[in-house]
């Protein structure tokens, strides 16, 4: 605007408290947690993001069967504490109250020690020309690492996120073996996604 500036919110994806990413689109991240849960199989080598739907994912394993899950959410980790079928790893370091999360080199070189069959990767920007960002460097990084020993990126998120964008980097769309959305996403924008040869799940 003249003489200023406007923070252009709806393009921009900021680091919303945990708390507070709880009570948007619910049902939604329900369905999406649940599709998410079904590309698990018996004997998987799991890594959880942190994030409010990621966290859900934990909710739905009770039917699988030797699942090793590592994750930096405390959440998922409380969850899955007493799971009889997961062998838990939990990644430590420093706590961010935002997200209820791990961070940290400490956390980052624990992850780096092991590889993973699947990460479940929650998002706040999904932009088809700069990848995948965050707003918080401390995220962006432990975010990297986890792709890094990952076989299979699967981005869970809502097609809200689509088109928005943040300066912390995790990694470009070609990363990313699954999408895992809403059938809100736009036909424009999905086969954008598809011609990446990125799979798109939608419920």
């Amino acid at each position: 605007m003249h003489g200023g500036a406007v923070y252009e919110a709806e393009r921009n994806a900021v680091d919303i408290p945990l708390a507070d990413k709880k009570g948007i689109n619910t049902d939604i991240k329900v369905k999406l947690a649940k599709a998410a849960a079904a590309l698990i199989q018996d004997g998987d080598a799991v890594l959880l993001d942190n994030g409010s739907t990621i966290d859900l994912i934990s909710r739905e394993l009770d039917d699988k069967r030797d699942l090793a899950v590592m994750t930096n959410s405390l959440e998922s980790a409380y969850r899955l504490k007493d799971a009889k079928n997961v062998n838990l790893m939990i990644v430590g370091g420093n706590v961010r109250p935002n997200s209820h999360s791990a961070y940290g080199s400490f956390a980052e070189n624990y992850i780096l020690e092991h590889r993973f069959d699947k990460l479940f990767l929650g998002v706040d920007g999904f932009d088809l020309d700069i990848g995948i960002t965050t707003p918080n460097t401390d995220e962006a990084s432990i975010n990297r690492a986890m792709v890094k020993v990952s076989k299979e990126v699967i981005v869970v998120t809502d097609s809200s996120k689509f088109n928005k964008r943040s300066y912390c980097s995790i990694c470009d769309i070609s990363r990313i073996s699954k999408l895992v959305t809403d059938n809100n996403i736009s036909t424009e924008i999905r086969v954008k996604i598809e011609a990446q040869g990125i799979e798109v799940i939608t419920v």
